[in-house]
């Protein structure tokens, strides 16, 4: 299916309210991406990502953020890409710190609600929140949302999708502050603060993969295949062939050596 016709079935199904082991596993499945670094701002930048929203079109017990794409969690993605950003800090808040712990990693904090984010902030001059079902938000759109609120020297500067669905938020820290929201979801304050004074606020556009919330399954199901095709793309960029990369399933943990040919129908998982 091409991109086209993905994006177009994704904005026909998202429309619901949101409210083992592989035996390939001794060298690298991808040439290394370079590390991007934030070095604009003197006092450092603190990244939140939000991991506890429920979605009812999920039906399921389980927050979208830890649903598992490619055999990784959605937020887990969104963590390793934050710290591309070589950020002070990367917070986990929403999941129950238990839950969050066991199935995250790389995180310096799980918090099961904004009460004790202060002081993982530290001396953060900006702070970004990101939604942790956007497995697909890749670092560069991070840093775009940290240089606009940056550049405007607005309190506040969205990421923001097609639709207008808010992706992540890079807010003023010592303005967080002041505003005091300890004492409810962050999730709820941030759209709150989006719908009453949007004004006064910097905005980003995101790309339609970028900006792909797991509101659904039918979106869970399309970060799937596209997350599926970009690392086939990365493992035959590393010497692996395919016969038929459409028939194979490929979890993110998975490491191949150059050479290896995976035949069609094959599902390798693990690490």
């Amino acid at each position: 299916m091409c991109d086209a016709h993905r994006r177009n079935a994704y904005e026909r199904r998202s429309r619901s309210p949101r409210t083992r082991s592989s035996s390939f596993s001794r060298s690298p499945r991808a040439r290394p991406t370079p590390r991007t670094v934030v070095r604009t701002m003197s006092g450092g930048l603190g990244v939140v990502v939000l991991a506890g929203e429920q979605s009812e079109a999920m039906v399921s017990d389980m927050a979208p953020a830890l649903h598992r794409v490619a055999g990784t969690p959605a937020a887990q993605y969104v963590i390793d890409a934050a710290r591309r950003l070589d950020p002070a800090t990367v917070v986990v808040v929403g999941a129950e710190a238990g839950q969050g712990q066991e199935a995250l990693s790389g995180a310096d904090a799980y918090l099961a609600g904004p009460r004790e984010l202060f002081q993982s902030l530290g001396e953060c001059e900006a702070t970004l929140f990101v939604w942790g079902d956007t497995p697909l938000l890749d670092p560069s759109a991070m840093l775009a949302v940290v240089k606009r609120r940056e550049e405007t020297r607005a309190k506040r500067a969205y990421l923001t999708s097609a639709g207008g669905d808010d992706v992540a938020v890079c807010v003023d820290t010592a303005w967080l502050v002041e505003q005091d929201p300890r004492g409810e979801s962050f999730t709820a304050w941030l759209v709150e603060r989006a719908e009453s004074d949007r004004s006064a606020a910097a905005t980003v556009a995101a790309g339609d993969e970028a900006s792909l919330r797991l509101v659904n399954r039918q979106a869970l199901a399309l970060a799937e295949g596209l997350v599926r095709e970009r690392l086939i793309a990365r493992h035959q960029e590393a010497g692996v062939t395919f016969r038929d990369p459409y028939s194979v399933y490929v979890d993110r943990g998975v490491r191949l050596e150059a050479d290896v040919v995976v035949e069609p129908n094959c599902y390798l998982y693990g690490e």
